[in-house]
């Protein structure tokens, strides 16, 4: 059974999800989209309404429900309730491997494109550095605007 990591809505209010599949593909991606949503959402109720409209994205059928106060054990936690494909449904071997694929595409593509960003910056301060370095070294040119003429040896 996968386990995700310790999730707290941006109220702080601990969160305990039950994934329906078990999952550790939608572990992965429920953890991964929590991470990047829980920074920008001031309130519980938009910041659920967006994880379930993230995770549709790539799981067309999700639905997030909240358990029912009257069925809570304790109020220290919240319990959410995860379906990836809308309810319980049988096991699906080729369903699963498909979501998995899926997965490990987005996970590829975010690291190409955080790699992609680091060595652009990474280009950009060689840049800097190359023109600096050329300023620096440059011989001073006439207050006038017009390039100093160079020696020319004659041919003669």
């Amino acid at each position: 059974m996968p386990k995700l990591p310790d999730l707290r809505t941006p109220e702080g209010v601990r969160v305990r999800v039950q994934l329906f599949p078990s999952d550790a593909t939608l572990a992965a991606d429920v953890a991964r989209t929590w991470a990047s949503l829980v920074p920008d959402r001031v309130d519980d109720a938009t910041f659920r309404a967006d994880l379930e409209e993230h995770l549709r994205r790539w799981y067309p059928n999700l639905s997030l429900q909240g358990q029912s106060e009257l069925a809570a054990m304790t109020q220290e936690e919240e319990v959410w309730y995860l379906f990836r494909d809308g309810r319980i449904r049988r096991e699906s071997p080729v369903r699963d491997r498909f979501y998995g694929v899926m997965s490990s595409a987005r996970s590829t593509t975010d690291e190409v494109l955080t790699t992609m960003r680091q060595a652009e910056l990474a280009a950009q301060g060689f840049a800097q550095r190359r023109t600096r370095a050329a300023r620096e070294t440059s011989p001073e040119t006439p207050s006038s605007g017009t390039p100093t003429p160079s020696p020319t040896t004659s041919g003669a």
